[in-house]
């Protein structure tokens, strides 16, 4: 009977051991940042314009309220002691980390996704002086007000990374159907813009022309098929 006891207690113990193991790291909001209690770890929440090319091992949770909380994952090519990605793909980087800007991530190529029910890749484009001149929009560009009008157009630019190939960085193309005067000056209908930065520049009309080809191919082999 001692003996059943013991094995019982023991495997209530071995149980509780795997649970708490199952749980990973608790990390909780602070006036710092997000700290992980069990390595003494701060992140600080990064912009929403870098996202995890892919998520690897649950790493933990984050507490956001009483009972609420956000599954936390690692990020496939990166430290979790540096990096880790939340269950939306919002990216945490740890205190001393520098995120780069977007020159600084030299990208190779850009991605124009659209978001219907989901995101999907309408147009890879890998072509150096495309890359270079919305890069070049985006750092350099006229900083403009977010105008009122409802855009036509809205495409997400998913920029590939040579530096830092587990992280793209990510910013909203829009379009609209007539040109954007600032104090007499016309900033044209295409724009580059992130809302959690505040940017919004000129993004010239090269994203515009390759789409609208891409439209003008598809409306001509429906026309020859039907």
């Amino acid at each position: 009977m001692k003996a059943s006891a013991i094995t019982c207690v023991s495997l209530i113990l071995c149980l509780l051991l795997l649970s708490l193991s199952s749980c990973g790291a608790r990390l909780e909001e602070t006036n710092q940042g997000v700290k992980d209690g069990g390595n003494g770890i701060t992140y600080n929440h990064a912009s929403v314009v870098y996202e995890p090319v892919e998520v690897g091992k649950k790493y933990g949770k984050l507490k956001v309220a009483d009972k609420m909380s956000l599954e936390l994952y690692c990020i496939e090519g990166l430290e979790p002691e540096q990096w880790l990605a939340t269950e939306d793909m919002n990216v945490l980087y740890a205190e001393g980390v520098s995120l780069p800007t977007l020159s600084e991530m030299r990208p190779r190529a850009v991605q124009i996704c659209v978001n219907d029910t989901s995101l999907h890749i309408l147009r890879r484009v890998s072509d150096t002086q495309t890359v270079d001149a919305l890069v070049t929009a985006w750092e350099q560009g006229t900083a403009l007000p977010y105008p009122s009008s409802t855009p036509i157009r809205t495409y997400k630019l998913r920029f590939e990374s040579t530096l830092y190939p587990a992280l793209y960085y990510c910013v909203t193309y829009v379009e609209y159907s007539s040109d954007l005067v600032v104090d007499e000056v016309n900033y044209g209908k295409y724009f580059l813009y992130s809302a959690f930065d505040g940017i919004f520049v000129p993004a010239g009309d090269t994203i515009h022309r390759m789409v609208t080809a891409g439209e003008e191919e598809t409306a001509d082999t429906q026309e020859a098929v039907s």
